[in-house]
């Protein structure tokens, strides 16, 4: 609009320029004598941009400015300039003739009123590149998730079919009473886990049913459950207030959150270490969770980037889990989940906020 504004002006500036330029013609035919029209004979000279022809009473062409040398290319500009209609009339009294003179646009015109075409197109084109780079990346955010998918649900599942596989070799070894006592029920606990897992796979997408729970009684059941599927030489330590802290949430998506979280810190330590789980009441109610680890750190300019859909470092095996544990802390439990110190070989801590 605004270029197209700019041809508007250009083009009443050269209708004036026009005008003074056939009061210019109108004295030097009005005149008798060559050498007292000087000034209007410069003006006539000076139209050296804008085309124009100079015509008789009757039609015919007597004088024609800045048309192409190329006769054929003359004779279609005049034709242009005719069927245009941009006309200006002028009198030379001595003769009672009135002369009509008939202008086009300047090649600066004509350039300035395609102008805003071009832009227009070049408008579309960065639009066409612009659609055809988003739905690229669209499609590579698909094909990240579907991979993260996959690594999440084998990392879901890999915690209890190893602890089961652990329990039969030790009922191969040892099937005193007391061992089969103790692994049925450990064995119940991974087949009751893997049911979880099913359930909460196909949970996803779907708004889950709240509920009022004791988290600290919650974080107390996964520091258990995952105390004995970690590694022997990593201790999992909790910090429980004395009171109890009430939030509204769903247990099986919560648990899945300090779960992922717990087994990426023992992934970080290489079987060696301690993963402290903390937690603590707000003063409005609510709750933060802090999960720490001894592990080998994040460096800072990562700590956004790790709960992005398909993110993974080989010392951590992060595919999808983190993704999915930000969106059930953020949008189905309106509370927020974030990396809040780490220090490269000295380990980690991500906050958990629940309203």
């Amino acid at each position: 609009f605004y270029s197209s504004g700019l041809a508007s002006s250009l083009a009443d500036r050269e209708r004036q320029r026009m005008v003074l330029w056939a009061d210019a013609v109108a004295e030097v035919l009005r005149a008798s004598d060559a050498s007292s029209v000087g000034f209007p004979m410069r003006l006539v000279e000076d139209n050296t941009g804008i085309p124009a022809l100079l015509c008789d009473g009757g039609g015919g062409v007597l004088m024609s400015r800045n048309l192409p040398e190329d006769s054929l290319a003359a004779l279609k500009m005049a034709d242009k300039i005719l069927s245009d209609g941009n006309e200006i009339s002028i009198e030379a009294e001595q003769q009672g003739v009135v002369y009509r003179i008939y202008y086009g646009d300047s090649d600066l015109l004509k350039t300035l009123r395609r102008f805003p075409y071009i832009e227009l197109g070049v408008i579309l084109f960065f639009l066409i590149i612009t659609y055809f780079a988003v739905r690229a990346s669209r499609k590579a955010e698909e094909n990240r998730i579907w991979v993260g998918l996959s690594r999440e649900t084998a990392h879901q599942l890999g915690t209890p079919i190893s602890s089961l596989m652990g329990w039969i070799e030790c009922l191969k070894s040892d099937p005193s009473q007391t061992v089969v006592t103790e692994a049925v029920s450990e064995m119940q606990r991974d087949v009751d886990r893997l049911a979880d897992v099913s359930a909460r796979f196909s949970k996803i997408g779907s708004c889950p049913p709240m509920a009022q729970l004791d988290i600290a009684v919650l974080v107390q059941n996964v520091a258990d459950y995952m105390r004995r599927r970690v590694s022997s030489g990593i201790a999992v330590v909790t910090e429980l207030p004395d009171v109890e802290v009430i939030v509204t949430g769903s247990s099986e998506l919560l648990r899945w959150v300090l779960e992922n979280l717990v087994k990426n810190a023992a992934d970080a330590m290489d079987g060696v270490g301690q993963i402290t789980i903390a937690l603590r009441k707000v003063s409005d109610g609510g709750a933060v969770i802090d999960v720490t680890d001894t592990g080998k750190g994040i460096p800072r300019n990562r700590w956004r980037g790790i709960f992005k859909a398909g993110y993974t470092t080989k010392g951590r095996g992060w595919g999808l889990g983190l993704t999915l544990a930000r969106r059930i802390v953020e949008q189905y439990h309106r509370g927020s989940i974030s990396v809040v110190a780490s220090v490269i070989g000295g380990g980690t801590t991500f906050r958990v906020i629940l309203p």
